[in-house]
C-alpha cells in the first residue's frame, strides 16, 4: 500500500499479507477443524483491513484538503467495494469451533462499524468540518479495535499496532515532559 498526496493519482493496491491457504494457517499453529474457516475469513479480514485503511485515509485527505479521487474513483467507493467483498467472505465463512465463532463475531462487529463509517463518509464532502466527523472517527476506531482482537483468537490475522508507532512514542514523551 502506498500513500497518496495532492500530486499523486497513482493506483491504490493493498498488499495481502494474510495467509491464503490451509497449509499456511496450519503452519502458524491453527487447529485442523478451523482451517477452512480461516482461509475464507482471511479473505474477509484482508478486505476489512483495506476498507478501514481507505476510510481512515478519507479522514486524512479531508484534514489536508486533498482530493478524494484516485483514477476517477472516490476512495469512499473503493472502501465500499472492499466492504462488499468483506461481507461476502465473512458471511460465507463457517466456524467449526467456539474459538472460530468468537472470531467471526468480532469480524462481524468490525464489518458493522466500517459500514456505519462508510455510510457517513459517503454523504459528507468534508468529514473534518462536518458534525458527523466524530461518529465516523469513532466507528473507524472501533473497527480497528475489533480487527486487533482477531490476532489473539486465531493465528495469522495480524494488524499493525499504531500504539507502538513513532508518533505514539513521541506523544507519550511529550505528555510526560508536560507534567
Amino acid at each position: 500500500m502506498h500513500f497518496l498526496d495532492n500530486n499523486s493519482k497513482a493506483h491504490f493496491e493493498a498488499r495481502v499479507h494474510t495467509p491464503r491457504f490451509a497449509e499456511d494457517y496450519a503452519a502458524v499453529g491453527n487447529q485442523e477443524g478451523d482451517l477452512f474457516y480461516v482461509v475464507e475469513a482471511g479473505r474477509g479480514f484482508d478486505a476489512l483491513k483495506c476498507a478501514a485503511s481507505l476510510l481512515t485515509g478519507t479522514l486524512l485527505l479531508d484534514l489536508t484538503g486533498s482530493e478524494r479521487t484516485v483514477q476517477d474513483q472516490t476512495i469512499t467507493q473503493k472502501a465500499l467495494d472492499a466492504l462488499k467483498e468483506a461481507r461476502d467472505h465473512v458471511l460465507s465463512s463457517k466456524p467449526n469451533s467456539d474459538r472460530a465463532a468468537h472470531h467471526k463475531h468480532h469480524m462481524l462487529l468490525a464489518l458493522e462499524h466500517l459500514t456505519d463509517a462508510a455510510a457517513h463518509s459517503d454523504k459528507s464532502a468534508n468529514l473534518i468540518r462536518d458534525v458527523r466527523s466524530e461518529a465516523v472517527f469513532q466507528a473507524i476506531r472501533s473497527a480497528w479495535s475489533e480487527l486487533n482482537k482477531l490476532k489473539h483468537l486465531i493465528n495469522g490475522f495480524r494488524t499493525i499496532d499504531l500504539n507502538q508507532s513513532c508518533c505514539a512514542y513521541h506523544a507519550k514523551q511529550i505528555e510526560r515532559l508536560v507534567r
